[in-house]
C-alpha cells in the first residue's frame, strides 16, 4: 500500500534544515550545530514523488521547547535585520521571504509543542 506521507509539523526537509543552519551559524553557532546534527539522524521515508532529490529528505525534529524557542527568536531577529537591509546590492540568497518561510516552519513546530504541552 503506497500512501503519500503527510508532512507533520515536527518533520523538516533537508533544505529547510540546511538554510536554518546557515542563517544561524554566525549568530548562534551552538543552535546552528544542533540543527546540523539533525541531518545526521535517520531520515524518514521520502515522499513518493521525489525519490532522488536529497533536499527532500525528511527528518524528525527532537529538540526541546527552549531550543525551538531560541531558534524562532533568532530567526525572527535575522528576518527583521534582513527586512531593513537594502537588497538592491545584497547578493545574499536569503531574501526576507525565504527567511520568513523557514521561520514559519519552526513556528509550526513550536505550536505543535505547545499543543502537546497543554494536553
Amino acid at each position: 500500500m503506497t500512501h503519500s506521507h503527510k508532512k507533520q509539523a515536527d518533520e523538516f526537509n533537508r533544505s529547510v534544515l540546511d538554510m536554518s543552519f546557515t542563517l544561524l551559524r554566525k549568530k548562534q553557532p551552538k543552535l546552528a550545530l544542533l540543527i546540523r546534527n539533525i541531518l545526521f539522524t535517520v531520515k524518514l521515508t521520502k515522499p513518493n514523488n521525489s525519490p532522488n532529490n536529497a533536499n527532500t529528505d525528511i527528518f524528525k525534529i527532537n529538540l526541546d521547547s527552549l531550543q525551538v524557542r531560541a531558534i524562532v527568536e533568532n530567526l525572527n531577529e535575522i528576518l527583521l535585520e534582513n527586512q531593513q537591509l537594502d537588497h538592491s546590492n545584497n547578493t545574499s540568497i536569503f531574501r526576507p521571504l525565504l527567511i520568513e518561510s523557514i521561520l514559519n516552519e519552526w513556528l509550526e513546530l513550536a505550536k505543535l509543542m505547545l499543543k502537546q504541552l497543554n494536553k
